[in-house]
């Protein structure tokens, strides 16, 4: 194997993604069975009390747990797959690291002042900012170790999926500057459309990268 320390750190990165897609499901579980039990109230209670335990388990393990793992696995990636492409992968490990220090001042300026100000929104903009370059420079970076085994198409679906970011981005920036109306809802549906399709495939570009490296 000519990259191990990339075959590693990918096999990482893209287990931090699934983990983050699975935290994202039982989320949305976890919002429906407590809705659920809500609104079930006055009727049974042991069935009551369940759907709202049910509902804060699974809202609190990818609420906490899993975010958390996620994130200590995308830095462990990042930082040993820039072992093997020290520019862009390197990069997006600084970033990484970025991102988690602006949330965490983010969230320092809200809990000191009681409530979100222009301050700790900068903050978290440039965390929103610092996590789009990760998922930049991460393709990037990738994209030049196929480049160099002669992987080109999976050089090119990196470059569909960075398409499919910034058309993400864009309907979602358009969108928060127009008054609400059905084209801000057109662009907002067309930005959860162009996710979740970027999402998907770059699942699969993480996994076919690292079997790619494994031949």
């Amino acid at each position: 194997m000519k990259f191990q320390n990339a075959y590693k750190g990918i096999g990482k990165i893209y287990l931090a993604e699934v983990l983050e897609l699975i935290g994202a499901i039982l989320l949305g579980i976890g919002v429906a069975a407590g809705f659920f039990g809500m609104r079930t109230e006055g009727q049974v209670e042991a069935a009551v009390t369940s759907s709202l335990a049910l509902g804060a388990f699974l809202a609190f393990l990818p609420g906490i747990i899993l975010p958390i793992v996620s994130l200590i696995l995308s830095i462990l990636g990042l930082s040993e797959a820039s072992k093997d492409e020290p520019t862009q992968l390197r990069t997006a490990f600084i970033s990484c690291i970025g991102a988690l220090a602006f949330s965490a001042i983010a969230g320092v300026i809200e809990s000191v002042g009681g409530a979100p100000n222009l301050m700790s929104s900068l903050f978290e903009l440039l965390a929103t900012l610092a996590s789009l370059f990760v998922t930049i420079f991460t393709i990037g970076g990738i994209s030049k170790l196929m480049t160099r085994i002669g992987r080109n198409d999976l050089v090119s679906r990196g470059n569909q999926i960075l398409w499919l970011l910034v058309a993400a981005q864009l309907a979602e920036q358009v969108a928060r500057m127009l008054p609400q109306g059905t084209l801000v809802s057109i662009l907002e549906l067309a930005a959860i459309i162009f996710s979740t399709v970027m999402c998907i495939m770059y699942l699969g570009f993480l996994r076919n990268s690292r079997n790619a490296l494994a031949a």
